[in-house]
């Protein structure tokens, strides 16, 4: 919410990487989180979970569906700037349902982390973060000293990050001790979707750049505007998911 608030402030590029820092870091802490505390409302034998996640992500796409029309309205008749502000406003309501829902509806368990970090791994999580900055700096200075400080030479270093992250995290939690065997072998079994996974954001993240300047630039949009194709997307995921909860509680 506060990354769009900044992107609907007239202040020009230094906004917009301030806003882009500030999205990332809030998509970051909801993303991997928002789907747990879904999962944390059913038992894991529940009936209705799957079906009910179909309905979650129902949700998250009637916004999808709607925002393009609303923002491309309000970005003819006032700007850029205002049609920013409206999906910070959107922003802002669902953070109070959030906040009004989740203390009616979450279970107390879901409040509070399974593995919470215990006193005793402060101290190697602090080292480490400090080791991993510092070879991040290093490497960005050996860039600079050799002459890589084109975007495409920092997008290739940001690629080589985004290979080796996850790659640390499957090590770590196929090695983890605190996990089951049953709980090791879902982690093996979702290596496979993950890849796949990984090149269906590949170009599911393209729709706001790339298909939309070719919707712009390549179809006739003198009975459709360009930014409405954003919205097809997300109508065919809800014309689908009442056929899919039905068939997951099935």
């Amino acid at each position: 919410m506060f990354g769009l608030i900044v992107l609907a402030l007239p202040f020009g590029a230094n906004a917009l990487f301030a806003s882009i820092a500030l999205i990332i870091i809030g998509t970051g802490l909801l993303k991997p989180n928002v789907s747990s505390l879904v999962g944390s409302l059913y038992s894991v034998n529940a009936p209705r979970r799957d079906a009910d996640f179909s309905v979650f992500v129902f949700g998250i796409n009637l916004g999808a569906f709607i925002s393009p029309l609303l923002v491309r309205w309000t970005q003819n008749s006032i700007g850029f700037h205002a049609a920013f502000g409206l999906a910070a406003i959107g922003m802002f309501f669902g953070l109070i349902q959030y906040y009004i829902g989740g203390k009616k509806d979450l279970p107390t368990n879901a409040l509070y982390p399974t593995d919470p970090l215990q006193p005793e791994e402060i101290k190697p999580l602090i080292f480490r973060t400090v080791i991993t900055i510092i070879v991040l700096s290093l490497a960005i200075a050996l860039m600079f000293l050799v002459g890589w400080n084109q975007i495409t030479d920092f997008i290739n270093l940001l690629t080589i990050i985004a290979v080796l992250v996850p790659l640390a995290y499957f090590v770590q939690m196929i090695t983890s001790s605190k996990i089951s065997k049953q709980e090791r072998s879902r982690v093996l079994a979702y290596i496979p979707l993950f890849l796949g996974s990984v090149l269906f954001w590949a170009l599911e993240e393209q729709g706001s750049v790339v298909w939309a300047t070719f919707a712009a630039n390549r179809t006739d949009t003198s009975w459709f505007p360009s930014a409405w194709f954003q919205s097809l997307n997300p109508f065919f995921i809800m014309l689908y998911t009442p056929f899919f909860a039905w068939m997951w509680t099935k």
